[in-house]
């Protein structure tokens, strides 16, 4: 596994390291879920019509938090006085959202998948590329991600805490399906409000999983 660390003030969109990774694992994607293996819909894009599969950004929705579904999903029933509301944002501390000591390991998020705590939902892939940490405070030093049954390997990114909102990128990059696990953990030195967004293309089998109120 390879990956770059990126300064937030550089936009995205012009990062070539970004722009590589995000074009290889779009095509890979869309091959596979057009195929009658996963969905065998045709690539509708932003707007998809009747049967076609559609593109967007990764959702906090598609995943829950340390507590597990009992809280719901990561933006539905946490409020504007502790939680983001329709976002990343989560309050970490030795007892929020789960009771563990800080510092510490925490697990930042997990598959929303209703019936099966940490597995990712039904009708919902992603194109993993990276995260950005969007947070004035960042009180982590370590992320760890497990996919499936691979365990990941611990990155140090104490690097990341001379950067203005920074951001990591993984070259290569991760397809993540429909039920498949997913957990990233992170160790806390500290308490604090923190963001920290998946980076990638996100993709879903039908309208309903991303239109809502």
């Amino acid at each position: 596994m390879s990956y770059v660390f990126i300064e937030g003030n550089r936009p995205l969109y012009t990062d070539k390291k970004f722009l590589s990774a995000c074009l290889s694992i779009e095509q890979n994607m869309i091959a596979k879920l057009t195929g009658t293996e996963q969905w065998g819909r045709k690539h509708g894009g932003i707007d998809p019509a009747r049967g076609e599969f559609g593109h967007t950004t990764i959702l906090p929705e598609w995943f829950c938090d340390e507590t597990g579904l009992a809280a719901g999903v990561l933006d539905k029933n946490h409020t504007p006085a502790t939680w983001g509301t329709n976002s990343f944002r989560q309050l970490f501390t030795g007892t929020s959202p789960a009771t563990h000591a800080i510092p510490g390991w925490k697990t930042i998020l997990q598959g929303g998948k209703v019936d099966e705590l940490g597995n990712m939902p039904d009708k919902v892939a992603l194109g993993l590329i990276g995260f950005a940490i969007t947070s004035k405070i960042n009180p982590i030093t370590k992320l760890k991600l497990q996919l499936g049954t691979e365990k990941g390997v611990i990155i140090d990114i104490e690097q990341m805490k001379a950067f203005n909102k920074p951001s990591i990128i993984f070259e290569q990059g991760w397809e993540v399906y429909q039920q498949d696990p997913f957990e990233l953990k992170g160790f806390f030195e500290a308490s604090g409000y923190v963001r920290v967004v998946p980076l990638g293309p996100g993709y879903y089998k039908e309208k309903s999983v991303v239109i809502r109120e």
